[in-house]
């Protein structure tokens, strides 16, 4: 073998230390020697030798684990064939394969986490992104397991095991189709381990579908969900008008707006922050009947408007409807049957010059709705009607003071007299109470 060039392990070598070993033929100059005389050249062989290539599956090993339902090697050994060979049947093969492994452990009763993991993986290979059949399939087990993570997690009263079943609902939602159904079905599960938890992105798929919208969205939670990210979208951007129609339209169908709308004008009577949220939504669709618009604003101003735009547009509505008795009238109506009467700016909390021009403005614009406050003050007060629910009108004995402290000061600076109670009526009420 002279001549040939061989590699000696020595010093030199050891101090070669290249990224990837290099593969270095050894040869001896002895074609026959013993075991015990291996030489530093063997060494030097088996140092710098390459690891064993893993032998490659081929289609017809795919389909044998196919025949035998061998479900998990099959999927581990998929992608061993070359993409360029990826012709059927190996897709549809595939797509077979991975639908049964999902349809075998549903049938072992086997949701875990680990097997959650490996088939949210195989979404992701091009073969089954658009195959909706295993997508349904791998929501279906995965919304079962998360029902499993969930009860596991409560049980335990363990935050950090809530946050890995927040995190793989998370996980399923964003990994294929988003359907309302899941989004129903996710949403649940979501409040049950956060309740304070974010849940418009599972509801909006339902509220913003053209051919399911109408159906979704006449369900109570749905509305709720709705009206509440509105509402929360209207505090935090202030937004009224074009915008807020503009926002509206993207979040919801107009078969779905038509839903929620007759709930905002029940809405209309309830906690204040809502009132608002509610008349804006109403307002920015046009959607507001004028009779409406009447008793809402009246009974803004009435309950301690605040300045700005709605203060605005109360006040002016008031100034407005001085020049129409019958839509008082029909505003005066509604406002009467409500329990209790809306009156806090009759109230003693509130700045005394401030308080002054606000009920001189309405008693000269609407001096009926003063009249029948005070009437029904005196109902409760005099024994002449049941109220149930206690005293109707809780800031009378405030509105009655405050005439009384304006007709002092008008004579203190000699001006006159600026009523807002009729006479006779303040009369009565300082008259001692029936027994």
């Amino acid at each position: 073998m002279t001549g040939l060039l061989f590699a000696t392990y020595n010093e030199e070598m050891e101090q070669v230390k290249p990224e990837r070993p290099p593969l270095i033929l050894c040869f001896l100059r002895d074609k026959i020697f013993s075991l015990q005389k291996i030489s530093p050249l063997l060494i030097c062989l088996s140092l710098f030798a390459p690891p064993l290539i893993a032998q490659q599956y081929t289609i017809q090993d795919l389909e044998v684990l196919e025949q035998n339902r061998d479900y998990k090697n099959f999927l581990d050994r998929a992608n061993d064939i070359r993409p360029s060979e990826r012709r059927e049947p190996w897709p549809e093969m595939v797509r077979n394969m991975a639908s049964g492994y999902i349809d075998f452990l549903t049938q072992r009763q086997d949701f875990s986490q680990e097997h959650f993991d490996y088939i949210e993986q195989l979404t992701t290979w091009p073969v089954l992104r658009q195959d909706e059949f295993f997508h349904l399939k791998w929501q279906r087990y995965g919304v079962r397991t998360l029902k499993r993570c969930k009860e596991n997690a409560l049980t335990s009263n363990s935050q950090e095991k809530r946050e890995v079943c927040l995190n793989a609902i998370h996980r399923l939602w964003n990994s294929g189709t988003q359907n309302p159904d899941l989004g129903l079905q996710l949403a649940e599960l979501t409040s049950q381990l956060n309740p304070k938890a974010d849940l418009w992105r599972y509801y909006k798929v339902s509220t913003t579908s053209p051919v399911v919208s109408t159906y979704y969205c006449s369900r109570a939670n749905i509305k709720r969900w709705a009206f509440r990210y509105l509402h929360l979208q209207i505090q935090e951007r202030d937004l009224h008008g074009q915008e807020l129609a503009q926002v509206i339209s993207q979040n919801m169908t107009e078969d779905c707006w038509a839903h929620l709308k007759s709930d905002l004008e029940r809405v209309l009577q309830g906690p204040r922050p809502q009132q608002i949220s509610a008349f804006l939504l109403l307002e920015a669709k046009g959607a507001l009947r004028p009779e409406l618009k009447d008793f809402y604003l009246v009974r803004y101003f009435l309950e301690g408007p605040e300045v700005g735009r709605l203060f605005n547009l109360s006040w002016n509505r008031i100034e407005e409807l001085s020049k129409s008795h019958t839509r008082r009238q029909a505003v005066l109506q509604k406002l009467l049957s409500l329990d209790p009467l809306p009156g806090k700016i009759f109230s003693r909390n509130l700045d005394s010059s401030t308080q002054e021009v606000l009920l001189n403005h309405l008693s000269r614009n609407f001096p009926e709705y003063l009249d029948g406050y005070f009437r029904t003050c005196l109902e409760y007060r005099e024994g002449l009607k049941d109220f149930p629910r206690g005293n109707p009108t809780i800031e009378c004995a405030d509105l009655h003071q405050a005439q009384s402290e304006a007709q002092k000061e008008a004579i203190k600076w000699g001006r006159p007299t600026q009523r807002w109670i009729d006479q006779g009526l303040e009369i009565r009420f300082s008259a001692p109470n029936r027994p």
